[in-house]
């Protein structure tokens, strides 16, 4: 089962630990099934009720051209400030990791996977977490497009 995390209580471990590098490169592709939509030169998740079910993407360290194996996306309500963080885990993406000419990358991808998470409604900012052997990095999830949010009503 997926734990929610939310910040003023507890973060995950690995998080509140070491303080993160900015960097890496990242993509969410997909929440709850369903590609962002385009609004207003940005990219919108927009989800009905209070569930985070699914979600798709991929992230690496650009740095050292790994795929650190502990992933977290960050989720912060734009009127309340609170940090939710959802747990990813890795998947192999053969064709990322060939376009790029980094065989290195092959398990780059991240899927979060139902029960998902429980959040309150309202608009979110996402952030994608990587931590691996001594090291945290945090990237925007804007790689190739703006870095998405996700309006939950």
């Amino acid at each position: 089962r997926r734990v929610l995390f939310r910040s003023g209580r507890t973060a995950p471990p690995a998080l509140s630990e070491t303080k993160p590098q900015q960097r890496g490169k990242s993509s969410l592709g997909w929440v709850n099934g369903r590609m962002a939509r385009d609004e207003n030169g940005g990219r919108v998740f927009r989800v009905d009720g209070d569930v985070l079910k699914s979600c798709l993407g991929w992230a690496f360290d650009d740095g050292n051209n790994s795929t650190p194996d502990e992933v977290w996306i960050e989720l912060t309500n734009s009127d309340t400030q609170r940090h939710y963080y959802w747990k990813a885990t890795r998947y192999s993406r053969p064709e990322l990791a060939a376009a790029m000419k980094l065989p290195s990358i092959r398990m780059a991808g991240i899927q979060c996977e139902e029960p998902g998470i429980r959040i309150p409604p309202g608009t979110y900012s996402t952030k994608i977490y990587q931590i691996g052997a001594g090291s945290t990095i945090v990237s925007a999830a804007n790689t190739y497009e703006p870095s998405p949010v996700i309006v939950l009503k």
